[in-house]
C-alpha cells in the first residue's frame, strides 16, 4: 500500500516529484560556491588554511568551538548579519596547536571572498603545473638513463 494510498497521486506523479526534487537538490549543490576552489582547498588543505589566515579581513577561521563565532556573526552583531557566508567546513591535517580539532569552520565576507578564492585557485593551478613539469622532467631523465 505505499504512500500512494494516503495521497491520491498516480505513479507518474511520484516520478515527476522525484526528478523535481533531484533537480532542486543538484541546483543547490552546484550553487553552493566555487566548486573548483573547494576541490583545491580539499587537495591542499594546509595551503588553504594559510591562505585563510593571510586574509583575516576576508576570512574568519573558527578552529574549535563554532557556536560562539556563529552566534556572534548571526545573532549578536546585526552589522555583520548577512555579510558573512558560512560556515564552510574543511579538514586540516596540520594546525599550529595539535590539541585543536582537525576540522575548521570558515566564514567568508560576502563580495570579497570570491576574489580571494580566485587568487587561491590561480596560485594552486600554477603550483600543480610546476609540479607536473618537474615530474615530467624527472620521468624523462629516468627514461634517458635506461
Amino acid at each position: 500500500m505505499g504512500l500512494g494510498w494516503y495521497l491520491p497521486l498516480e505513479k507518474w506523479h511520484w516520478i515527476v516529484l522525484f526528478f523535481v526534487g533531484l533537480a532542486w537538490w543538484l541546483f543547490n549543490i552546484f550553487n553552493a560556491g566555487n566548486i573548483k576552489f573547494w576541490k583545491l582547498a580539499g587537495r591542499y588543505p594546509n595551503e588553504a588554511y594559510e591562505h585563510f589566515r593571510k586574509y583575516p579581513e576576508t576570512w574568519i577561521v573558527a578552529e574549535g568551538e563554532i557556536k560562539n563565532v556563529h552566534k556572534y556573526l548571526r545573532d549578536r552583531s546585526p552589522e555583520f548579519k548577512g555579510k558573512w557566508d558560512g560556515p564552510f567546513r574543511l579538514a586540516i591535517p596540520y594546525l599550529p596547536n595539535p590539541e585543536q580539532a582537525i576540522h575548521v569552520h570558515i566564514y567568508g565576507k560576502v563580495g570579497e571572498y570570491e576574489k580571494s578564492q580566485n587568487e587561491f585557485v590561480s596560485l594552486m593551478e600554477k603550483l600543480e603545473e610546476a609540479r607536473n613539469y618537474d615530474n615530467q622532467q624527472k620521468l624523462f631523465k629516468t627514461n634517458e638513463k635506461d
